[in-house]
């Protein structure tokens, strides 16, 4: 009778235990996506110091055809180059996230237009994968971020 209920004591406690689990990743995953939002906006504004601020301090950029711009300052230094942009839509979706401890991997789709000054409208499009890190404050910081366009039809 003893082991009877230290089972059934032990089985849905486990239970209890997996049910918090899995309310704290919803729950860090929904940070991930609120985190993705605030990139987003900052990206529309053309924030440059608030993009960058973003990052971790070893934080990659990752492009098409370019080099891997690494760590904020240089992050900043690289977007402040497009001062004769201006965004009129950026839109990013979530696909998939998984979250691991202090980590997060977030994939999804993106899409912008924006003027260029003498180069009229720019419509952009593609896929992005981002990897996230929670910092001690509880703020998710890139760690790194590759967009891929997909080729005009």
């Amino acid at each position: 009778m003893v082991m009877a209920c230290a089972t059934v004591a032990c089985h849905s406690g486990g239970r209890a235990g997996v049910a918090r689990s899995a309310a704290r990743e919803a729950e860090l995953r929904h940070s991930v996506e609120a985190a993705l939002v605030h990139y987003d906006t900052l990206v529309r504004r053309l924030a440059n110091d608030s993009i960058a601020d973003l990052y971790t301090s070893d934080g990659e950029l990752l492009g098409t055809n370019q080099r891997t711009i690494a760590g904020q300052d240089a992050i900043r230094t690289f977007l402040s180059r497009f001062t004769n942009v201006r965004v009129d839509t950026a839109d990013m979706h979530s696909e998939a996230i998984t979250v691991s401890g202090n980590e997060a991997v977030q994939w999804g789709t993106y899409r912008q237009v924006a003027r260029v000054e003498g180069q009229g409208t720019v419509h952009v499009q593609g896929r992005f994968v981002a990897h996230w890190q929670l910092d001690a404050t509880g703020r998710w910081r890139l760690r790194r971020m590759l967009a891929q366009p997909t080729p005009a039809p």
